[in-house]
């Protein structure tokens, strides 16, 4: 079947971390030189959709995928291409509002609707509303309560727990895609991937790192390497289409 549409979602790795930062088009730089849109060209795919956000974690990938299915009319004509990141990775729903500097309510887009947590770092205002120059009155006691939540929630949880966790939503993901009549396909961007389902033999970072490619000044992939990511994912399709 010809697809019409390229979903992908994932972490940093695919959003484009560090790529045009410093541009005016930093958004547009970012959608063409990540490796979907070099995968939708490989594919002859037309339309490319890009969930993928720096920081996101598996609990997102699974949310944002499953809010896109439901948006839509029918995927038989979409391929879905799923880069899972790392199980230390959460994130909570926040139901405050949060003010603006200029005294404004702040419009709650994604990133302010939901805190992405990383269980090893503390959480902070600048790392958890990213883009918004914020009232610090109004975000200071939030950051206060999830560390506290944070803190408690990490001496109940397992890795293996989360392992489990992101097996049930790839699992979840796989049969609802492919009764719906769509295609999809997983790796693993940072961590051992789960061998059943990853298109890849290691996670991004390992080949990244094992085959020399560049990567930028806070270790996410260059221009360059994003295209080859891109070729190692189209092969790793055609050899699960096999």
């Amino acid at each position: 079947m010809a697809f019409k549409k390229l979903y992908a979602n994932g972490d940093s790795w695919t959003y484009g971390q560090e790529l045009g930062d410093d541009r005016v088009d930093e958004l547009d730089y970012k959608f063409y030189n990540t490796w979907p849109w070099h995968l939708s060209q490989r594919m002859g795919i037309p339309q490319v959709i890009n969930d993928g956000l720096g920081g996101g974690s598996c609990n997102r990938i699974f949310r944002t995928t499953i809010e896109y299915i439901k948006s839509q009319d029918t995927i038989e004509d979409t391929i879905f291409v799923l880069g899972w990141t790392s199980r230390e990775r959460w994130e909570w729903p926040m139901m405050d509002t949060l003010t603006h500097h200029n005294g404004t309510d702040l419009e709650k887009h994604e990133y302010l609707k939901y805190v992405s947590v990383l269980f090893s770092q503390e959480v902070s205002p600048w790392s958890t509303y990213p883009g918004e120059n914020l009232l610090e009155a109004t975000i200071n006691d939030k950051v206060v309560r999830l560390n506290g939540l944070k803190s408690k929630w990490y001496r109940l949880r397992e890795y293996e727990a989360d392992t489990e966790k992101v097996e049930q939503y790839v699992y979840i993901l796989d049969e609802l895609v492919k009764a719906k009549g769509g295609e999809i396909y997983h790796f693993w961007a940072l961590e051992e991937p789960l061998k059943k389902y990853s298109i890849l033999k290691d996670n991004l970072m390992m080949i990244t790192r094992e085959n020399g490619w560049a990567l930028c000044q806070l270790d996410h992939p260059t221009e360059g390497t994003h295209k080859k990511i891109a070729d190692i994912i189209y092969n790793g399709i055609e050899n699960k289409r096999k």
